[in-house]
């Protein structure tokens, strides 16, 4: 059935305040009016309503609301719900057109069907929904007021709860002495401004720490043209204990007695637990617990157990140089392969323990580069037998091939192992051809320079530390019976 305007015999406007509901004041039986259809949600509040007239309660959580009552909810989440841009939606006057009144039959009955969820997508909807403001009046606007005002009575306590429910979940502000009306019932909401951590015992540095790392933890309003930040309480003690025992880098260096160097190695490779960081610039936080974890991984010992044994800081530069051998000496560390011991009454750091240099080679021996394909300009050095600023040169100046690659988890450049014996094919260093011909590097270059022929880099050539012959000159035989047994009379000695 459908509300209607008008009687449907004496066809005057009913009023609300006729002598009885179901009759007009003409006596005619407004239940005998014909009748139309009516949407889901107007019979759905029809058929609370006529439970009520009949003396039937309702069930929860409505079961203590008279009908008076019940109209009044319907009216006040009904109209807040229907006009929401109205400075005052829930006055009466508008609730006497049958027009107005379906639609906040209609919305209230969104509103209470389904209950509380009903009442949450109206508050999610609110006129002031997602805005920053830390006053709660402004988010919900009247409804707010009403709440505490027209439904302040027992019966609707149940009303007020799911709102403080709500706010519990959603509010991601702090509930202060501005909210009068929840402060003492919302004591222990868990958004929280930085003062409030204080007092726990939760400093404001350590605070800003754990925000800046995990956003989700706190939350940033205005209010009076004022910035406010809160924090979420149960978030920040949670995390509150791994964070105030990080260790910086160089604490954490200090620590494991390593160089710092390698000690960003360990966290870069996953051998050490970095926290997390909100941008790039921020430096370092390690965790205490994979500190200590590296701080116990020695077997105690009363003797050394070998006579040659060393420590782990020792063998950095002799047999741990490279970033790969590193982290491979970690990993067998790790997995127990390769044992480490730490005498009764020593020191507990790692770079301290000793490890037995002779294993350790068996465990390396893997990553020797007899093998490999490709070098550093570094390696590529060592294995021409020059100083590495002289292999920089010819790779600069593209004697030496070579490119730019991943070496050992970084970019560098590189030099293929083909470059290097393509190098040695075509050029012999001053110095080998000169203990060939049984002279000296001097006479040697005076020689060839007489022969018309110029070395193809060198001090006074390119500005190299070396000179570098082209092996195909120098394997001339005039030039080589030249300058065979050319000796030259070393420089005599300066008196002192």
């Amino acid at each position: 059935m459908t509300m209607s305007e008008r009687c449907h015999v004496c066809r005057k406007n009913l009023t609300w305040f006729r002598r009885r509901l179901t009759r007009c004041d003409c006596g005619a039986d407004l239940k005998a009016s014909p009748v139309g259809p009516a949407a889901g949600d107007e019979c759905t509040i029809t058929r609370w309503m006529q439970n009520l007239l009949d003396g039937r309660e309702l069930g929860e959580p409505f079961a203590g609301l008279t009908l008076e009552d019940f109209s009044t909810l319907c009216i006040v989440l009904g109209s807040y719900s229907a006009n929401r841009g109205m400075k005052k939606p829930l006055r009466s006057a508008a609730i006497t057109n049958v027009g107005e009144a379906v639609v906040i039959a209609r919305h209230a009955a969104m509103a209470l069907d389904d209950w509380p969820n009903g009442l949450y997508r109206l508050l999610e909807t609110a006129p002031g929904a997602g805005s920053d403001s830390t006053e709660i009046s402004k988010q919900f606007g009247v409804l707010y007021g009403a709440l505490f005002k027209l439904l302040a009575r027992e019966p609707f306590d149940f009303v007020r709860e799911a709102f403080r429910s709500y706010l519990a979940q959603t509010w991601r502000r702090p509930i202060t002495a501005r909210h009068r009306r929840l402060v003492d019932e919302m004591q222990d909401h868990d958004w929280v401004s930085g003062r409030v951590l204080k007092e726990f015992g939760v400093a404001p540095a350590l605070v800003r720490r754990i925000a800046q790392a995990n956003p989700l933890v706190s939350d940033e309003a205005h209010h009076r043209k004022r910035n406010h930040l809160a924090f979420s309480k149960s978030a920040i003690f949670a995390k509150a204990h791994r964070y105030s025992g990080g260790l910086t880098l160089a604490l954490a260096a200090v620590r494991l007695g390593l160089p710092r160097k390698r000690v960003r190695q360990m966290a870069e490779d996953g051998f050490l637990d970095v926290l997390p960081r909100a941008s790039m610039n921020q430096p370092w936080i390690i965790s205490v617990q994979s500190v200590v974890g590296w701080e116990t991984i020695s077997d105690r010992v009363t003797h050394p157990p070998i006579a040659n044994a060393q420590t782990a800081r020792s063998l950095l530069r002799k047999l741990l140089w490279s970033r790969r051998a590193w982290s491979l000496f970690l990993s067998h560390v790790r997995a127990r392969r390769l044992v480490m011991w730490r005498l009764d009454g020593g020191t507990a750091r790692f770079g301290d323990f000793m490890i037995d240099p002779d294993a350790l080679n068996k465990l390396l021996a893997p990553e020797n580069d007899d093998h490999a394909e490709w070098f550093g300009v570094p390696d590529a050095a060592r294995k021409l037998g020059v100083k590495d600023e002289v292999c920089y040169h010819l790779v600069r100046k593209r004697l030496l091939a070579s490119e730019v690659g991943t070496l050992r988890d970084r970019e560098c450049r590189v030099v293929h192992r083909s470059a290097i014996e393509s190098f040695q094919s075509t050029y012999i260093p001053l110095v080998s051809a000169a203990k060939e011909c049984c002279t000296t590097p001097r006479a040697l270059l005076a020689t060839i320079r007489a022969k018309g022929i110029e070395p193809m880099c060198g001090p006074d050539v390119d500005g190299c530390r070396q000179y570098f012959l082209l092996l195909s000159d120098w394997r001339r035989g005039a030039l080589l019976t030249g300058a065979a047994g050319h000796n030259v009379v070393p420089p005599t000695r300066r008196s002192t």
